[in-house]
């Protein structure tokens, strides 16, 4: 210490101690200025409320996900359904339940009466698949349900005068009707029917003339001008 009197006078060991705390305590409040993130402005002064609204909003787009996982599901189900359908129609016709498929054609001369309908018979198969028509009665029976398609033709002999028509019956009633034009007294007339419609399985389906010349005509015989043809179309 210093006698009573004397002016002080610093140490020479001390200024450099001072300078590298002062150096030391400069670098430390830059190191923390750079590390320290810059102050949040003041919109973000409340960050509860950034954060409800960031849960709202990921809220809205899970319900608009689950919107659409719920449509694409529903879409999924329809296919689904539509294959099993697909499926049911290839397995029905691998195991040939469309089958039913048939060519008939008349033999034999019939007469057909006056203002009568009349079964037209067609007793020569040339083929049944289905085993679905008799030809001792003429008639096609279904042997399942579905859209079925029919086309047939009839000769008939000249009349003297009246109409002649064809038609399809359907469990003994008229169901489709087919040609209707003037007999011909001087020439054959021929008659068609095409048609399609849905059965049920055992329904049947056969062919009738009615002509109303005064007097009765013949459907002549002939496996060109007459015959009858039936098959499922599905």
């Amino acid at each position: 210490m210093a006698a009573a009197g004397t002016p002080y006078t610093p140490s020479p060991h001390r200024a450099p101690a001072t300078r590298t705390l002062a150096f030391t305590a400069f670098a430390v409040t830059i190191a923390l200025a750079a590390w320290l993130p810059p102050a949040m402005p003041r919109a973000h002064a409340e960050p509860g409320k950034g954060v409800e609204q960031r849960v709202t909003s990921l809220e809205a787009q899970v319900s608009s996900l689950q919107n659409t996982v719920g449509q694409q599901a529903s879409q999924i189900t329809a296919l689904g359904n539509r294959a099993v359908a697909d499926e049911a129609q290839l397995a029905a016709l691998a195991a040939g339940s469309p089958a039913g498929g048939v060519l008939a054609q008349g033999g034999t001369p019939e007469v057909v009466p006056n203002a009568t309908f009349t079964r037209v018979h067609y007793n020569l198969e040339t083929y049944d698949d289905g085993n679905s028509f008799n030809p001792a009665t003429s008639r096609f029976t279904a042997p399942a349900s579905g859209l079925y398609a029919f086309h047939s033709a009839v000769a008939v002999t000249p009349g003297g005068g009246g109409e002649v028509l064809i038609s399809l019956w359907k469990n003994g009633m008229e169901w489709q009707r087919g040609t209707r034009i003037a007999s011909q007294p001087d020439r054959v007339t021929g008659i068609t029917v095409s048609a399609s419609g849905k059965l049920t399985a055992g329904d049947t389906v056969e062919v009738e003339v009615f002509q109303n010349s005064g007097a009765s005509v013949s459907v002549e015989a002939g496996p060109v001008e007459n015959w009858f043809s039936g098959y499922r179309l599905y």
